[in-house]
C-alpha cells in the first residue's frame, strides 16, 4: 500500500468527518490512493455519493429507484428491481480495445439488475474532466458511455450526470444534452460502438436537488420508521450541501 503524505492523511480525516453513515467501512480503507484537488471538490463529491446512496441502500429499492429514474428520464422504470445491486466506486475493467494496460475505470455509482445497468457520474463544485483516452482526447461522459456499453453486455444501458447546478458543471451538462440529442455525436467519438449503441436507452442530467426531493418524499410518506429516519438524516445533510452552493431553489 502506498504511504500517505501528511496532506493526504489530513484530507482522508476531513473526508471521514464529512460522513454521516458507515464512517469506518472497510471499503474506505483504500481512500488514500484517490487523488484530491486543493479545493476538496473531489472529496466532497465522494462524500455526497457515499452519504446519500449508502443511506438509500438501507431503504427498500422499489421505494426510491423508480422515483429517481423518473426524475432522471421522465419515464416510469420499465424493469423489476427485485434483484438490484447498488455499487459505489466500482472498479470496471476498460474495454479491450483501449490501450491502457493494467488500469481500471472507477464508476461513481452503478445501479443494475439482470435487465438494465445505470451509470451515474457525480459532480459537486466541479466540471467533467478532459484527458487522453484510447489515443485521443475525451471526456468523462464519453468514457462512462464507452465503458458502460462494454460492461452492460446484453442489458439495456442508461447514463446520468448528477450535478448541483450549471454554474459549477457547465461543460458537463452541455455535453450530456448534446449526446442526448444526437447519437451521431457519440459515434463520432466512439466509432467502435456502432453495434453496442443500440443498448443505450437513455442519457440524462440529474440534479442533486432532485435526489433530495426523493429523500424528502420517503421521509414524508414512507410508513417504516427506520427508513423515514435514514431518509431524514441523509436528506437534511444533502440539503445543507446544496444550500452551500447558494443555488438551491
Amino acid at each position: 500500500m502506498t504511504e500517505l503524505t501528511k496532506n493526504e492523511l489530513l484530507l482522508q480525516q476531513q473526508f471521514r468527518e464529512s460522513l454521516i453513515i458507515d464512517k469506518y467501512d472497510p471499503q474506505l480503507a483504500g481512500w488514500g490512493t484517490r487523488r484530491f484537488r486543493p479545493d476538496r471538490s473531489e472529496s466532497m463529491e465522494d462524500a455526497l455519493t457515499w452519504n446519500v446512496f449508502r443511506s438509500l441502500r438501507q431503504i427498500k429499492p422499489s421505494t426510491w429507484i423508480g422515483p429517481l429514474f423518473r426524475k432522471a428520464f421522465h419515464l416510469d422504470l420499465p424493469y423489476s428491481v427485485n434483484d438490484v445491486q447498488v455499487s459505489l466506486w466500482r472498479r470496471v475493467t476498460p474495454p479491450k480495445d483501449i490501450h491502457l494496460p493494467d488500469l481500471y475505470y472507477e464508476i461513481d455509482l452503478i445501479i443494475e439488475t439482470k435487465e438494465f445497468v445505470w451509470f451515474l457520474l457525480a459532480k459537486y463544485k466541479s466540471d467533467i474532466q478532459i484527458q487522453p483516452y484510447n489515443q485521443r482526447q475525451s471526456n468523462q461522459i464519453l468514457r462512462n458511455i464507452d465503458v458502460g456499453l462494454e460492461y452492460t453486455k446484453h442489458r439495456d444501458f442508461y447514463f446520468s450526470l448528477l450535478f448541483v447546478d450549471t454554474y459549477h458543471t457547465p461543460y458537463g451538462q452541455i455535453l450530456t444534452k448534446q449526446y442526448q440529442q444526437s447519437e451521431e455525436a457519440i459515434l463520432q467519438d466512439l466509432p467502435h460502438r456502432t453495434t453496442e449503441i443500440a443498448r443505450l436507452k437513455g442519457l440524462s442530467t440529474l440534479r442533486w436537488k432532485a435526489v433530495h426531493e426523493v429523500l424528502k418524499d420517503i421521509y414524508l410518506f414512507n410508513k417504516c420508521p427506520f427508513e423515514k429516519f435514514v431518509a431524514s438524516q441523509a436528506g437534511y445533510w444533502l440539503y445543507q450541501q446544496i444550500e452551500a452552493t447558494e443555488t438551491y431553489e
